[in-house]
């Protein structure tokens, strides 16, 4: 894992940036998502379409049970004042119907980048893209 940061002073202490690369690190982890980010955080998917991060545990907890084995790791981390952006990289094997796709017992690799802005100290809104298109067609065998 590569893992690189500016040697800029952030607003946030080296045990708040643990607990959001715990929450980064750690999908099915509710606990560490409701310690690591604000009551109003949002993470988004398009410009508009955005979850509570209730909404998200819940979305956490459905994809942790179609890929129980899913493993996400952090390929290269940016961090500025109050910005983290991470290059992430998600694999597993799906058990379950996985975005409507039934199991085949293939595994996936794709790439993950999300924008996470600061605030308090904690994490308070993600915009994030996946390439999901490209995890089913490996399931598939295509």
């Amino acid at each position: 894992m590569n893992v690189s940061a500016p040697s800029v002073t952030t607003p946030f202490s080296l045990h708040a940036r643990l607990i959001l690369l715990a929450a980064l690190l750690c999908l099915t982890c509710t606990s560490v998502l409701a310690q690591a980010t604000n009551p109003d955080y949002r993470s988004c998917s398009t410009l508009t379409d955005c979850l509570n991060r209730e909404a998200l545990a819940e979305v956490f907890n459905a994809v942790g049970k179609m890929v129980p084995n899913l493993r996400w790791t952090i390929q290269d981390l940016w961090v500025t004042e109050d910005r983290i952006v991470v290059l992430g990289e998600a694999s597993g094997t799906p058990t379950e119907s996985f975005f409507g796709i039934e199991p085949t017992g293939r595994s996936f690799k794709t790439i993950s980048l999300d924008i996470f802005t600061v605030k308090n100290g904690k994490l308070s809104s993600a915009y994030h893209v996946e390439n999901w298109v490209g995890a089913i067609a490996q399931v598939k065998g295509e």
